[in-house]
């Protein structure tokens, strides 16, 4: 079928509600890493051992992070309510995304959520997240290397200044593309379109 004939939706969704006086899982800053579906989580264990002085916070499903040995530098969380969820991601220096390949089409809506709430991104180099993050809204990463994700993991927490620079222009492109009335403003068309052809 002829791609003209498809229109994209980028993932549309309100800024996340964020609980009140969540407690912070570090006193220190500290990075995040939130989601379920297609995440890399060993490369993320590996790449804290490689960066004993960073702080990481994960939010995931059981069977995301079962049989995985992470180092003294992570915690890990399970099956939190998404305000609070949401609380350590805003709390957080940096939201890491790690997906298993670089055709990984998961974590929209882990990332656009981040990106409603200014949080700096790391994110695999996906083909199938490439819609919605590029190295001028967040820090890219290649599957499956550690090293390269503790470097971007350093580089966010050790640079807030430009991860700031990212996060902004990453929010300024959801506040545009991936706010429900861009949905709406689609629907209201189409049903105008349709009409006009009855």
């Amino acid at each position: 079928m002829p791609s003209e004939r498809f229109t994209f939706l980028p993932w549309a969704m309100e800024v996340p509600e964020v609980a009140e006086d969540q407690p912070r899982p570090f006193e220190r800053p500290y990075l995040c890493a939130i989601g379920g579906e297609g995440r890399d989580y060993r490369v993320l264990a590996d790449a804290m051992r490689m960066a004993p002085e960073l702080r990481l916070a994960i939010v995931a499903r059981p069977a995301s992070v079962e049989g995985i040995s992470f180092p003294d530098n992570v915690k890990i969380f399970t099956n939190l309510p998404a305000p609070v969820t949401w609380a350590i991601a805003k709390q957080s220096c940096g939201m890491a995304i790690a997906l298993r390949s670089d055709h990984t089409p998961n974590g929209h809506v882990t990332m656009v959520g981040a990106q409603r709430l200014d949080v700096p991104l790391v994110v695999t180099r996906s083909a199938g997240v490439a819609d919605y993050v590029d190295a001028q809204t967040a820090l890219m990463v290649q599957p499956q290397e550690a090293a390269d994700m503790a470097q971007a993991l350093r580089e966010t927490a050790d640079d807030p200044v430009g991860a700031q620079v990212r996060a902004a222009r990453a929010r300024a492109n959801a506040e545009r593309e991936c706010d429900p009335r861009v949905w709406l403003r689609y629907f209201v068309d189409l049903d105008a379109r349709f009409k006009s052809l009855a």
